[in-house]
């Protein structure tokens, strides 16, 4: 099993639904995770989308296993949110951090310095992905 494949079945068993549930979710045949277990395909960059936009999945973490699972997992307590619109309002999580420790600019800057690198990382991710499939 690949590792990307392993980031996901760590994901789903977090968040504690089937692998039938996901592929569903994920608008594929409900045996597309057992299939990308055994190797017999590989989820595309649409399912990445998916789970970053759906759920918040970290998507520097789910390639290069680097990072947190959720992209806001830093500013959240618990994580038991079974999709993106659980998480709290980025405003709710602002004031949390102004009121908690007063620290909000150098949380900004970690953040930003993380989606930078994580940009770089995707781009570099399908760069790669495109030029080897150019090939075939």
């Amino acid at each position: 099993m690949n590792v990307v494949v392993e980031r996901i079945e760590a994901f789903r068993k977090k968040i504690k639904i089937t692998q039938t549930e996901l592929s569903l979710k994920l608008g594929k045949s409900y045996n597309v995770i057992p299939d990308w277990k055994r190797g017999q395909s590989s989820p595309n960059i649409s399912d990445i989308e998916f789970l970053h936009n759906e759920y918040g999945v970290n998507i520097l973490w789910l390639i290069t296993g680097k990072g947190t699972m959720f992209q806001s997992e830093p500013l959240i307590e618990e994580h038991k949110y079974e999709k993106k619109s659980d998480v709290p309002h980025w405003t709710d999580i602002v004031a949390k951090l102004v009121t908690s420790n007063g620290s909000l600019i150098s949380e900004i800057t970690r953040l930003t310095n993380m989606l930078e690198t994580q940009q770089k990382t995707i781009i570099n991710f399908l760069s790669k992905g495109k030029s080897s499939s150019d090939t075939h």
